[in-house]
């Protein structure tokens, strides 16, 4: 497939305001103008960065180039060159990198004048043959410099490389975070459009030319980094906040970026083969048949694919590939939710929650909790910790003895949550403990059954599509229940009485155990859905363990949905 049939799902996203502190916002510049020859001092030293692999499509030709030399030769005034000083004091250049290459060139003696219509005596000639006093009058001309200083947020700096983005062919935001936050998280990204396989199932031959490929890559790490669940909008953002993060990647880090990264595309390859991140489209009245879109990659199946798939090891999916293409399948094809998910507004957070809850929680039916790293950290780590803020990060207390202490995963391990330095806090035992009443409750549905009804009941494969009661069904039980005990009530309380309130609605297929032997399944559909409802905010989050307890919000929205 050659590259100018392939299409990449483009979401104009609305404009959001920049989460910017009012106290950062300050755009803080320089005027220092500068000769061309200490700007080619600079570029010399390596203090100037012009990295031609930066430079938009329509790279000047000799001509052009010539044309600018004569102008300052003319003493024409040349338009203003933006620079952004960097971390280490470096430049890089905003703004007028064609200019900078020409100058640089010409005094290298890589540029032949041609062209000219004034100075025409020069054309032919390098930097190295014009007359002594033109050299001079070149190398001393005055040029228009501002400088956007080190101490302007990141996100403000990119703001005004848009603003400035005023090329004959604009820079996409990739393009854009290829010039200004370079370093070795972006070298990665290039280094990754090389592998074959994710050329494969982009239906490219060679890296994209306008770097789509690059920003798939970079979701792919922002989802890994911070899960879905610290998504917050606008993508272009979240995209520009893990480049900065990461921006001078460890060794360690690049390692593990890159075993993840071709870990997923490895089993992308397996399990969907060319068909990975397309659309399926079904058929209708008119035409039964169904098609798949294989000429346009959809980056909200990839990000779920992707990510997906890095929680799992090849001998957890290989074996039910044909299970998970089946159901993905059936997402596209008959769960609205989803479908939406994946077309509209894709990039909006509760689109981005709805399709990675929706896949995450078929990955887990079919292959049970992820399995791929280890759920503690090493003692070293938690020393480390201790040592320099002996505080949990939860009651804010002192932590007296490190023996009372763990490290906590800030996403919790079983969300997704990995065990990596930057999703760790330290914290009392008691308090880690006490926060985990998510995973007690989703391994303990079946505490308070009669032992001997359990052993009658067979464990099966798992349920297929609408033979067992979907999640969102328990919401509105669940809080007519709560209603009814007054507004909180014990888990096993609360699931023996919505079994009642749903007697009518719960099939048999609910009442078989999950293929763990560990959960009824409508029990563990219930503890599901009361994991969104906690998002949601129609349930407490703060509640002891083993009590659910309603919200003022949950409150209205049983009002609402009232029969």
């Amino acid at each position: 497939m050659k590259d100018d049939n392939l299409e990449f799902d483009e979401q104009q996203e609305e404009e959001q305001p920049t989460e910017v502190l009012p106290k950062e916002r300050r755009v803080y510049t320089d005027k220092p103008d500068r000769s061309i020859f200490e700007l080619y001092r600079q570029y010399q030293k390596g203090n100037l960065e012009l990295r031609p692999g930066f430079q938009r499509l329509n790279v000047w030709d000799n001509a052009k180039s010539s044309r600018l030399i004569e102008s300052v030769l003319l003493e024409v005034p040349i338009p203003v060159i933006y620079l952004s000083e960097e971390s280490d004091s470096t430049y890089a250049v905003i703004d007028g990198q064609q200019r900078l290459n020409a100058f640089m060139n010409f005094l290298e003696n890589k540029l032949r004048l041609s062209g000219l219509t004034i100075l025409s005596e020069l054309n032919g000639q390098k930097f190295q043959d014009v007359p002594q006093s033109l050299q001079d009058k070149f190398e001393n001309a005055t040029i228009r410099i501002i400088e956007v200083r080190k101490e302007s947020h990141p996100d403000v700096k990119f703001e005004i490389f848009e603003r400035l983005n005023t090329g004959a062919v604009q820079l996409n935001a990739q393009e854009l975070r290829n010039c200004v936050y370079r370093g070795k998280y972006n070298d990665l990204l290039q280094d990754l459009t090389e592998d074959k396989d994710i050329q494969f199932l982009l239906g490219l031959n060679e890296p994209h030319y306008r770097m789509q490929d690059r920003e798939l890559i970079l979701r792919f790490f922002g989802f890994y980094h911070n899960t879905y669940l610290k998504y917050t909008p606008s993508m272009k953002h979240f995209l520009n906040k893990e480049m900065e993060q990461y921006r001078n990647l460890k060794d360690a880090e690049d390692k593990e970026l890159r075993k993840a990264f071709k870990k997923s595309v490895r089993l992308s390859k397996t399990v969907f083969g060319n068909q990975a991140f397309r659309r399926f489209e079904i058929g209708s009245t008119k035409d039964p048949n169904g098609y798949w879109e294989i000429h346009r990659i959809n980056k909200g199946l990839f990000d779920v694919v992707m990510f997906g798939f890095s929680l799992y090891e090849e001998n957890q999916v290989i074996p039910n590939s044909d299970s998970i293409r089946e159901e993905l399948l059936w997402l596209m094809s008959h769960d609205i939710d989803f479908r939406e998910a994946v077309t509209i507004g894709t990039n909006d957070r509760s689109r981005i929650f709805t399709r990675f809850d929706k896949w995450l929680s078929v990955l887990k039916e079919i292959m049970g909790v992820p399995l791929t790293e280890p759920r503690t950290f090493s003692l070293r780590y938690k020393t480390q910790l201790w040592e320099s803020t002996p505080t949990c990060a939860i009651c804010g207390q002192r932590i007296h003895i490190i023996d009372d202490a763990e490290i906590d995963h800030v996403v919790q391990y079983w969300r997704g949550g990995k065990t990596i330095p930057s999703n760790a806090r330290l914290s009392h035992r008691y308090c880690n403990r006490s926060r985990h009443l998510d995973r007690e409750e989703l391994n303990t549905t079946t505490t308070n059954i009669n032992v001997n009804t359990l052993r009658q009941r067979r464990v099966l494969g798992r349920a297929h599509r609408g033979e067992r009661t979907p999640n969102e069904t328990f919401r509105i039980p669940i809080l007519k229940v709560l209603m009814k005990l007054g507004g909180r009530g014990e888990m096993n309380e609360i699931l023996d009485s919505v079994e009642v309130e749903m007697n009518n609605i719960l099939k048999s297929k609910d009442f078989e155990l999950l293929p763990s032997g560990k959960s009824i399944r409508w029990r563990n559909s219930a503890c599901w859905e009361r994991l969104k409802m906690k998002i949601a905010g129609l349930l407490r989050s703060d509640s002891p363990t083993g009590i659910w307890e309603i919200t003022e919000k949950g409150k209205k929205y049983l009002e609402q949905h009232k029969d």
